[in-house]
């Protein structure tokens, strides 16, 4: 026998059940709009970098968004506010962090018009588009070798061993 009249433990946790109530199933997140500037992309995208803490949603995050790590990184943008970001930096970041985005086709498209005339600026335009291209690409190749591959068919009888019962 057990150490209740019973044997079990059956119906002695119904006094904790009452009084250790669980938390419920709502997601614990923090939605509280950040200091993002505009141009990043929002709730429309797969990652929302306007809530919430964008340097932890990607992995180092500090140097890779706008903000004091990327200016500490870029020396050049000193003092400049993510928000008045040259639009070549602007491609680049978006491009690393978000290359799906209709931010960063805006920000390709208003850096192309702006860098024709600027065979260096035309030159790390070039580099960021086609870095992006190859990122783009590279997934692109996984899910077709994923999904559209040539499957073997096997056709045969299975035997099962005499010694093994199905119960």
């Amino acid at each position: 026998m057990g150490p209740f009249p019973s044997g079990s433990f059956e119906g002695y946790s119904e006094p904790l059940r009452r009084f250790i109530q669980p938390e419920g199933f709502t997601p614990q997140v923090n939605e509280i709009a950040n200091q993002m500037p505009s141009w990043m992309p929002g709730e429309d995208y797969l990652v929302n970098f306007r809530k919430g803490d964008p340097y932890i949603k990607i992995d180092q995050g500090f140097a890779r968004l706008p903000g004091a790590g990327y200016n500490a990184l870029h020396p050049e943008l000193e003092g400049v506010n993510p928000e008045d970001y040259p639009s070549i930096t602007k491609m680049r970041i978006l491009g690393d962090v978000a290359p799906y985005s209709r931010e960063y086709q805006k920000q390709a498209s208003i850096t192309k018009h702006q860098v024709e005339n600027d065979p260096e600026q035309l030159a790390e335009y070039e580099r960021i588009a086609d870095q992006v291209m190859q990122t783009k690409e590279s997934t692109l190749q996984v899910a077709k070798r994923h999904f559209s591959a040539p499957v073997d068919t096997i056709e045969g009888t299975v035997k099962m061993p005499a010694c093994q019962v199905w119960s």
